[in-house]
Formats: C-alpha cells, structure tokens, sequence
C-alpha cells in the first residue's frame, strides 16, 4: 500500500493493547480525515484477501470502501486499526435516539495470508467501551449475510432481531454488552492512552 504524504491529517490513538506478541493500536478518525481514509482505498484487496468469487469480493469491497467513506463524518465516531503499525480495519459508529448504531466494521489482511489476530474483536471491545460511557440504552449492528459474519456477532453476545435476505439486524442491550465485555477483556487487554495529542498518521503507519 502506498500513500502520498499529508501534513495536514491527524489522528488521535486512543487505546493499545498486546495481543499474541502484536502490538494493536486504536486511533480516533475526524472529518478532517478524509484525505487519509480516501487513500486507503487505493489498498489492494485482491491481492490481499484469499481467493473469492466476484459476488463475494463485491460485497466485501462495497463494505470497505463505504466504511471509509464514512469513518470522518461530522455526526459519526471513525476508528482505525493498525497491527505493529500497518493499517488493517475501521470501525464507524452513530448515537441515534436510545442506540448506538454500529454502521461499519470492517477488517482486512496486513499482508497476503496475514491478519491481525483478533482485529475485529478489537474493534468491537472498544465499540463496547464507548457504549458504556454512554446512556445508550443497545447497540444496533445490520450484519451482511456473508461467510460467517452473523454467527460471530452471536458468538460475541449479538441476538436477531430481524432482517431481509441482505442483512440480519442484531442488537446487544447494556448487561449483555457488560458480559460480553468482560470475556473479550481475557484475550484483549485494551488499554486506553488517555491521549488528546494529535498524530500525523502519515508519519506513524506503514504504507
């Protein structure tokens, strides 16, 4: 992945964590990030992930590019993971009424047949940490009938509630997300930075 650099784009890494010896990082994403998050579209997923036909690669792709196409909104939380430094998922969130709408999680290779051990469960244990400190009463996810990504949303606490032949609704209400939380905290130590400084991520990440 290459990436043309920008003095201008900041981010703010707002937790860390040491998962099987690797080094996870979690940083905050602004509208003013768009320049960043437009570039990493330019990542070469089909030489990244395994083998999959057109249908499937079009599903994954339309996920990836619209997450990052949404991860600076004003009214919406981005987040992006980075695995020893390299750029390898996002996270997009929005409060609306009594929920936390989880718009967008999306994760992808380091590097040919590389991920990040337990990427997205990353994502979603600091997605969990944000919903707490809040007032929300559930989290909201609308997940795509693709591969396994229903079933492993109910392996972390997720219920159906409903859906079309695209995607299943699931929520999780507050208790559960406590419970669910806390068997995540056993193989994910996030750890918050309580960091406010902005970083040039240009400059901190691989590309």
């Amino acid at each position: 992945m290459k990436i043309n650099q920008s003095p201008n784009f900041q981010g703010i890494n707002i937790s860390k964590a040491n998962v099987l010896g690797r080094n996870l990082d979690i940083y905050k994403l602004t509208e003013k990030d768009k320049e960043f998050t437009s570039a990493l579209k330019n990542i070469d997923l089909k030489n990244l992930l395994p083998p999959m036909n057109a249908q499937d690669f079009l599903i994954y792709n339309t996920v990836f590019q619209t997450g990052l196409s949404n991860a600076h909104y004003k009214n919406k939380t981005g987040m992006l993971l980075s695995c020893d430094d390299v750029p390898c998922g996002i996270l997009v969130s929005f409060p609306f009424k009594n929920k936390l709408i989880g718009d967008f999680i999306c994760t992808w290779p380091l590097r040919k047949g590389e991920k990040a051990p337990f990427g997205a469960q990353t994502l979603i244990t600091q997605m969990f940490k944000n919903f707490l400190d809040t007032n929300a009463s559930l989290i909201e996810i609308y997940a795509i009938r693709y591969g396994s990504i229903v079933s492993k949303y109910l392996k972390i606490g997720f219920c159906c509630a409903g859906g079309d032949d695209y995607s299943e609704t699931m929520n999780i209400t507050r208790e559960r997300a406590k419970t669910s939380l806390e068997k995540l905290n056993q193989r994910i130590n996030l750890i918050p930075t309580n960091s406010t400084e902005d970083v040039n991520l240009f400059d901190t990440l691989k590309h």
